[in-house]
């Protein structure tokens, strides 16, 4: 016996990254200072697709001028993850509609 817990280690890590992406994760690869927005990739018929959040949706109303921290934005990002897939999605396949504050998600084929 090891004395390692099963289900733990690179491999492991793998396979629960990889089951995550499955699963409809989206993949914050960070902020992109000059569109002030958010990065973020997922995967979509098989295919990744990036897009970026803008941090406009996610910023303190009670502090305008002040940028969201990466606290913040990950956890915004977290709790939409849903809907941020369903319009980056959207927008990749051309919908002429996408429901709003989520129309300010954009395609990085697009900047």
């Amino acid at each position: 016996m090891t004395g390692r817990a099963h289900g733990t280690g690179p491999v492991a890590e793998a396979e629960a990254d990889a089951d995550a992406r499955a699963a409809g994760a989206v993949e914050v690869l960070g902020r992109d200072v000059a569109l002030e927005a958010y990065r973020v990739r997922i995967t979509a018929d098989g295919a990744p697709l990036t897009g970026y959040v803008p941090e406009a949706l996610f910023a303190n109303p009670w502090r305008p001028g002040e940028r969201p921290s990466h606290q913040d934005a990950y956890e915004w990002i977290a709790g939409n993850r849903g809907r941020i897939r369903a319009a980056l999605i959207a927008r990749a396949r051309g919908a002429a509609r996408i429901r709003a504050p989520f129309d300010q998600l954009f395609l990085a084929e697009e900047v």
